[in-house]
């Protein structure tokens, strides 16, 4: 493999990590294979290469970096070429409202998962990173006078189910009722939540305190509706919380568990098939990220048109 990078003579090569090694090797191999010269970076060539070897827009975007600086010593200059991506196989997306719509937040226990991908999905909407969304925690939330996330204050909506205001007070709602450890106390908000004939706007309720007591603002949820206050949310699952949530209808039907099915035991460590399957479900999430971020953009573009 002709990995070498161009440099004059008496220059030191520059010292790069295997990563931009291998970024670099494949850019000279593939100019290799289709007869190009590695020094012409033109917009054309650029996006042939990228559709030839498709990847992530992260991925794409690092080795554009790489091969950069591999020919100039800095890792900025190359223009992003615009290439077609390959349509999405299966259903479309739904729109922002649809997605919100679609949750329902006042049934136990899928109510309290619905509560928190709300807020997500507002979010996202505002314009929050999936990193900056993980990292939240609740003394960056004000609630009065009006309801601040991270110092941008959302507004209100006259649909109660589209009302980023009352997103934020359902979730804070749902760490309230569970400031003594108790699942039992949610179980009780979403059952009290069900008596209203009517949709209404939460956000105009008073909220207790007790949200503040949790390490951070979005944690893990499983699939029972209990919350582990002191885990993060992790990327991939807000990945595949978005995915699910743009999907129309169920993307994974529940499937019955039978009586004589043997449940894991606790510490035990999973098969070879049982990694195989994580490992396609990885993948499956890895690979509707790009497609979903896309849809995200032209949603939040449809709100400045």
């Amino acid at each position: 493999m002709a990995t070498e990078s161009p440099v004059t003579l008496g220059e030191t090569p520059p010292r790069r990590s295997p990563v931009a090694e291998r970024d670099w090797g494949l850019w000279v191999d593939w100019c290799a294979a289709t007869g190009r010269d590695p020094h012409d970076t033109g917009g054309e060539v650029l996006a042939v290469f990228l559709r030839d070897l498709p990847a992530t827009i992260a991925v794409q975007d690092r080795r554009l970096r790489n091969i950069h600086r591999a020919l100039t010593g800095r890792g900025v200059g190359l223009p992003r070429p615009t290439t077609t991506v390959r349509p999405r196989v299966g259903p479309e997306w739904l729109s922002y409202s649809e997605a919100l719509a679609a949750l329902r937040h006042e049934w136990w226990p899928e109510g309290v998962a619905a509560r928190r991908d709300a807020l997500i999905l507002v979010l996202i909407a505002y314009g929050f990173t999936r990193s900056r969304i993980r990292h939240l925690q609740p003394r960056q939330i004000a609630t009065f006078p009006e309801f601040v996330v991270d110092g941008l204050a959302l507004a209100g909506h006259r649909d109660p189910a589209l009302c980023a205001q009352c997103a934020v007070a359902r979730w804070l709602a749902v760490l309230d009722a569970y400031r003594h450890r108790s699942g039992r106390d949610i179980e009780e908000l979403l059952t009290e939540s069900r008596v209203h004939a009517h949709p209404r706007h939460d956000c105009h309720d008073l909220l207790s305190d007790g949200w503040r007591t949790n390490p951070w603002l979005i944690p893990a949820i499983d699939q029972h509706g209990a919350i582990a206050p002191g885990r993060p949310l992790t990327g991939r699952a807000l990945t595949g919380i978005l995915t699910r949530r743009f999907t129309p209808g169920p993307t994974e039907p529940a499937q019955p568990i039978s009586a004589e099915t043997a449940q894991p035991e606790p510490g035990r460590l999973p098969t070879h098939i049982e990694q195989d399957d994580l490992a396609r479900l990885y993948d499956r999430i890895d690979a509707e990220a790009d497609s979903l971020n896309a849809r995200i953009e032209a949603v939040l573009r449809s709100f400045t048109a």
